[in-house]
């Protein structure tokens, strides 16, 4: 890889513009369904095109800390690089965490742009838990029943289809495992009208079986851990169909003041939600998108001893949430933006599409937002186009107000993302910005939090080919550089 890499992108001149030899046979690029014939004449935006795929970084996604993507580690400088390890490298970043940090589920992977989706859909990734708050919660509410399984569930979208006509499989056909026989599918591979033949990977594992008592208490913490993909959750009786409620207690790291029951769940690209099941009859159940892809099924037996009954009047009441995350007011708001997630189709223009926001592809030396810390903003982003964009916002969480679509052909997916009454005012890091529609959030950017950040859309190969733009939060009124002097980056 490292060589490919280095022979594709050395051997691309300074230059903006190239010129193709119209003698060269080249196919057809299939665009919405239409040939269309490469013009002799085109651009290469170099830097984001997917490239560095062995240059790394670290982002611990939705925890409230530093700024840690530039170098050095807080810089607020504008034309700060990318902190990038190389072969043999190692950085040493320092954070802290407040002792007033919300409990949850968050999670970690490198973000090195250019090589993000690539990286992430090879497995770069993996869980951050801050314990306490439902943790405490749970173990209370149970301390006189069978106690609770704390279940992670981690989905990531290595795609894998059962394995055909491979010689690498033929000494295990006809032995009654083929059903276990499983290849990954090509980075990226268009999967639509294939859901039936498509299989999503739990826990890093192939239908993984989980177990527990009926009467028992699971706490599933759901993780999409997708690089261009939507996750899913439903759990339903294998045979009559019949589904498990879900008690929905908590999203991005944040616990609610009580549960919200639900049939299913959708997450974007990076979002987490805690959930709680409880089993009445001993049985068979499997785990589903709702679009029926399947993840694995669940065995469960009969318990013995008092119930504990989940419902809706549940109180969470000692997860603490972050000094920041006081719930925002309309008086509060300083300033009010709008910001637009387009996908381009210039042919003449590689890559190809070409992800913008506000009509602009990414340029690591450009800031394109600046705020202050602590100061309180409104943002609508926007999204004329049929495609779904998971936006992020590093190192600063913010309230979802608000979810528009006018899309009208597939109900169960808009009434689910359109909903903002349960609860209202969710606080979350990462919110879909949906189909022909719009997102309105609130954010009070974090007093702890300032420097060059960024955000971005959380489909890395949609973020990697352009779709991020440069964040400035201030301590003040002017810029200035923090942190200079707590990161370093040595040869091992």
């Amino acid at each position: 890889m490292e060589e490919a890499t280095k022979h594709l992108h050395d051997t691309i001149p300074t230059a903006q513009t190239y010129m193709v030899d119209s003698d060269l046979k080249l196919p057809n690029i299939p665009h919405h369904g239409r040939p269309v014939t490469l013009a002799t004449d085109f651009t290469i935006d170099k830097e984001n095109m997917p490239h560095n795929y062995d240059l790394l970084n670290l982002h611990l996604h939705g925890l409230e800390v530093e700024t840690h993507l530039f170098h050095p580690q807080g810089t607020s400088k504008s034309d700060a690089p990318w902190i990038s390890l190389d072969v043999d490298e190692c950085y040493c970043y320092r954070f802290r965490l407040p002792t007033t940090h919300p409990t949850g589920t968050y999670y970690y992977h490198p973000h090195r742009h250019g090589a993000t989706g690539m990286q992430t859909w090879n497995g770069m990734w993996g869980p951050f838990l801050v314990t306490g708050g439902l943790d405490d919660d749970l173990a209370d509410m149970t301390k006189n029943n069978t106690p609770h399984i704390d279940q992670p569930f981690f989905m990531w979208d290595a795609h894998v289809h059962r394995a055909k006509n491979h010689t690498e499989w033929e000494g295990r056909r006809g032995s009654g495992d083929e059903s276990t026989l499983v290849e990954t599918d090509d980075f990226l591979r268009n999967q639509a009208g294939q859901a039936e033949h498509i299989f999503v990977m739990v826990n890093n594992e192939f239908q993984p079986t989980l177990s527990m008592n009926t009467s028992q208490v699971m706490r599933i913490r759901l993780l999409c851990g997708a690089s261009e993909n939507m996750c899913g959750f439903r759990l339903r009786h294998t045979q009559s169909k019949v589904i498990v409620p879900l008690y929905n207690v908590g999203s991005d790291g944040r616990t609610w003041a009580r549960a919200y029951t639900k049939q299913y769940m959708i997450l974007m690209a990076s979002q987490r939600e805690e959930i709680l099941i409880q089993i009445a009859e001993a049985g068979l159940y499997e785990a589903t998108r709702p679009s029926a892809r399947l993840f694995g099924g669940c065995t469960k037996s009969r318990a013995n001893g008092q119930e504990f009954v989940l419902s809706t009047d549940m109180e969470f009441a000692k997860n603490e949430r972050g000094s920041n995350e006081a719930d925002i007011t309309d008086v509060e708001i300083m300033g009010q933006g709008r910001i637009d997630f387009a996908m381009n189709t210039d042919v003449r223009i590689l890559p190809f599409e070409q992800y913008v926001i506000d009509n602009k592809s990414y340029n690591v030396n450009r800031i394109d937002q600046m705020a202050q810390r602590l100061q309180v903003e409104e943002w609508v982003i926007t999204n004329s186009q049929p495609t779904v964009h998971p936006l992020h916002i590093h190192v600063n969480p913010f309230q979802v107000k608000e979810v528009r679509t006018a899309l009208e052909n597939q109900i169960e997916f808009t009434d689910y993302i359109t909903d903002t009454s349960t609860p209202m005012n969710r606080w979350r890091d990462t919110a879909i910005v949906p189909p022909y529609g719009s997102l309105r959030i609130w954010t009070r950017y974090a007093a702890r939090a300032y420097g060059k950040t960024v955000f971005h859309c959380h489909f890395e190969a949609h973020s990697d080919t352009g779709m991020m733009s440069n964040l400035m939060i201030t301590r003040h009124d002017t810029d200035k550089t923090s942190g200079a002097d707590e990161s370093t980056r040595t040869k091992s």
